[in-house]
């Protein structure tokens, strides 16, 4: 859905996105491009929800839509290829938390809360800033597309906030693990994409590992997420380790998201 979505505004953003523009005008451009946009999508969405709510032929679709949406199943087979072949556990485990915490669970947030009507939006917003790619906790260099940021970063917040409690809670069932990971938080730095920088930051304290990015410091020097004693240079043991990291979220998320269920069907019948 990403990439229609992304095929769909591709034209508009090449016209708009010109480099011999000024900065502030290409900021000026996006934030126009939003304002159609977005209510655009929208308005698609409301009538996304009136369709699913066709008995029999409604939810099939509902559900094929959010199922490519996910693709969780690819992303853990694709970023476990990678880093088999190329030994980069680090790739491979960016890839998989950002995939939980953007996909899955800010995904379902946003679906809960208004259906296809915020899904739709936030998916195009996904689709504008490239956030599919594995170092995307630095803000795209294009001034064009950094404008599209704050507001991607305030749709997705909810649910990397949730990815990061789910990704600091299973450090208590999985050996090799350091508790102390709920201090990610407290180490987040307020730069970058927020909502990636979140859960990777609880992932890296979690695991002990340091995750480059693309920014750099005034020395010249990358910055790094994760404690000061994080590796960078991973095994096979790591990915193993992450491997069963990723696996517990993903289960706590599906208890999670039950146990939320379960409370709504309690309030909605007792009013």
């Amino acid at each position: 859905m990403d990439t229609l979505l992304g095929l769909l505004f591709a034209p508009v953003a090449k016209r708009l996105d010109r480099a011999q523009r000024s900065p502030q005008a290409l900021m000026w451009r996006a934030v126009l491009a939003q304002c159609v946009f977005l209510p655009l999508a929208f308005i698609i969405g409301v009538y996304l929800n009136a369709f699913v709510a066709l008995p029999y032929i409604g939810p099939p679709v509902a559900a094929l839509i959010l199922a490519r949406t996910i693709a969780f199943r690819s992303a853990w087979d694709n970023g476990q290829s990678v880093a088999i072949m190329a030994e980069a556990a680090r790739g491979w485990t960016e890839t998989i938390t950002h995939t939980l915490a953007r996909d899955w669970l800010s995904t379902a947030v946003l679906f809960t809360l208004g259906g296809f009507a915020l899904w739709l939006p936030f998916r195009f917003l996904s689709a504008v800033t490239n956030q599919r790619e594995r170092t995307g906790t630095t803000k795209p260099s294009s001034h064009f597309e950094r404008a599209f940021i704050p507001l991607f970063d305030l749709a997705a917040l909810m649910g990397s906030i949730w990815a990061a409690l789910l990704f600091a809670f299973s450090t208590i069932f999985v050996p090799g693990t350091q508790l102390t990971a709920i201090a990610g938080f407290a180490a987040v730095r307020l730069r970058g994409i927020l909502s990636r920088v979140i859960p990777l930051t609880v992932v890296a304290y979690a695991l002990n590992f340091s995750f480059a990015t693309r920014s750099k410091r005034s020395d010249g020097a990358s910055t790094w997420i994760g404690p000061k004693q994080g590796r960078a240079k991973l095994t096979s043991d790591d990915l193993r380790l992450a491997h069963k990291l990723m696996l517990t979220a993903c289960g706590l998320s599906f208890v999670t998201m039950a146990m939320l269920g379960l409370i709504l069907m309690v309030y909605a019948t007792g009013r």
